[in-house]
């Protein structure tokens, strides 16, 4: 029973990573797209979009406030 369920685990991990070993490495974003479909597609980029400061924010910008911001959003004791 043991070696069966051992098979089992085997064959079914080998048929979730075969598609992915298989896949080409590097297909291209663009395959199934229109040429003008590509070109409404480009009109909302470039992304990611460059940074600029929030000038309705007085700390915009500054490392000590997003190290700040960082520290409060991982802290698990403020976590519900």
């Amino acid at each position: 029973m043991r070696g069966r369920v051992a098979a089992l685990v085997v064959a079914l991990v080998a048929a979730l990573i075969a598609p992915v070993l298989v896949a080409p490495a590097a297909a291209d974003p663009r395959d199934g797209f229109a040429p003008a479909e590509i070109a409404r597609i480009l009109r909302h980029g470039p992304w990611p979009a460059p940074w600029t400061p929030d000038p309705s924010n007085r700390v915009s910008g500054r490392p000590e406030a997003a190290a700040l911001g960082a520290r409060l959003f991982f802290d698990p004791r403020l976590s519900a």
